[in-house]
């Protein structure tokens, strides 16, 4: 018999039957189907969220990361042993200080090339701000013109840069960060040398030596060289038949400097033209018998088109402000020496210019002014900011932080439903 019964707290199902589900089951079906479905959203927001933070942890860290120890080849000078001083020197110390002259001079055989070569540095992590540890530069010069004329590509993976030394000025170009292919084009006088953190300057003068380390700001040579021979050798001697070893003594006059002596050591080759392979400096602590070494310097060299140019160099350097160590190493890949180069080839050309570049005159600004672009009203240009991550980082971390308070707010919003 097809009866339709009805019980309080039961709902009848179909109809051919009179069996029921309790209210309160059905009840619980329902919100248990709810609740799952709650849990697979809460799921898939938490997997977005996840995969979204593990991407943006990625993106935050360093394409190149900066190498957290010396490398052994910086090792290996800072522990340079320190030779031993002869009795008697078999060489006048008025021929070591003509030999370091005559060593200390840029090389007169090398008067043009062209040459790509790769940096990278060590530094300690204070001095790691807005700094890269890997540059490539690309460089072409011709030192017979009078001031050498040349032309630097600079790239690392934050900034790129040119500069270019023409007849009649010097042309420094960076890129604006979110501007596409515009450049940013600064026309200087001719003397001008590059000194913006959007160029790392090779310096062309110091092929012969390459102390790098000590001229990393105009006239840094020439104080260097006057260091250098503002003190008579205390010995100099021929190793072998290829170098010299020239050494220098001498003690501080200052008794509440932190050091007491200290001690050079040069040595250079023996051939047509005078190299320098190795400089390294000693110091004596105070109140001590360490010595300690505060900078070295060497170099490995190549023939080519019979004339010898640097093939490695490597430098270290002990920073006293905070105990800490300085490293560069650099690799050359010469294409020509000793080519001539027309002055006309160092022009603008060389930037490949394009219409919608910003042009800012300088020449006639003695104070370092940027100036005003060509055919533009007066401004006040502001150097351009590096791309920082941060912004970027700060909006992703609010969006999360915003997933999770909806999600904690649903998750009570459903208890609460769930008690009622």
């Amino acid at each position: 018999m097809n009866v339709k019964q009805r019980v309080p707290g039961f709902i009848a199902v179909g109809q051919t039957t009179t069996q029921a589900i309790p209210l309160n089951d059905l009840i619980y079906l329902r919100r248990k189907r709810e609740m799952l479905n709650f849990n697979f959203v809460i799921i898939l927001m938490t997997a977005i969220m996840t995969f979204s933070l593990s991407v943006d942890c990625l993106l935050a860290q360093k394409a190149d990361p900066w190498p957290d120890a010396l490398p052994k080849s910086g090792i290996e000078l800072k522990q340079s042993v320190r030779p031993a001083i002869p009795q008697e020197s078999s060489l006048s110390s008025e021929f070591g200080l003509e030999l370091l002259r005559n060593t200390l001079t840029p090389n007169a055989f090398l008067h043009s090339g062209s040459v790509t070569f790769n940096i990278e540095k060590f530094l300690p992590p204070r001095l790691q701000v807005s700094r890269v540890h890997l540059i490539q530069v690309k460089l072409i010069f011709d030192r017979q013109f009078e001031p050498t004329l040349w032309a630097q590509w600079t790239n690392t993976v934050e900034k790129d840069c040119v500069f270019i030394r023409t007849q009649d000025e010097a042309l420094q170009v960076t890129q604006l960060p979110g501007t596409g292919s515009k450049q940013r084009i600064m026309k200087r006088n001719i003397d001008n040398i590059p000194t913006s953190k959007y160029c790392t300057l090779f310096p062309i003068y110091s092929f012969a030596y390459a102390p790098h380390m000590f001229i990393d700001r105009d006239g840094g040579n020439k104080d260097f060289v006057e260091n250098c021979l503002k003190i008579k050798p205390t010995s100099v001697t021929k190793v072998g038949e290829e170098s010299y070893m020239i050494q220098r003594l001498f003690k501080n006059p200052n008794p509440q400097s932190r050091y007491s002596e200290f001690h050079t050591v040069w040595w250079i080759t023996n051939g047509d033209s005078l190299l320098l392979e190795k400089m390294v400096g000693w110091a004596k602590l105070s109140g001590s018998e360490e010595w300690i070494v505060l900078n070295a310097l060497q170099t490995e060299y190549q023939e080519m088109e019979g004339i010898k140019v640097p093939k490695v160099y490597e430098s270290y350097q002990f920073r006293r402000k905070d105990n800490s160590d300085d490293y560069e190493r650099i690799t050359f890949d010469w294409k020509e020496v000793n080519k001539p180069y027309s002055a006309e080839m160092f022009s603008e050309k060389l930037l490949e210019p394009k219409a919608n570049d910003l042009v800012f005159d300088v020449r006639e600004k003695a104070d370092g002014v940027i100036g005003v672009p060509f055919a533009a009203p007066k401004m006040k240009t502001l150097a351009p900011k590096q791309p920082d991550s941060s912004n970027y980082l700060f909006w992703v971390f609010t969006v999360n932080l915003i997933l999770v308070l909806i999600l904690a707010i649903s998750f009570f919003v459903k208890r609460n439903l769930n008690r009622k």
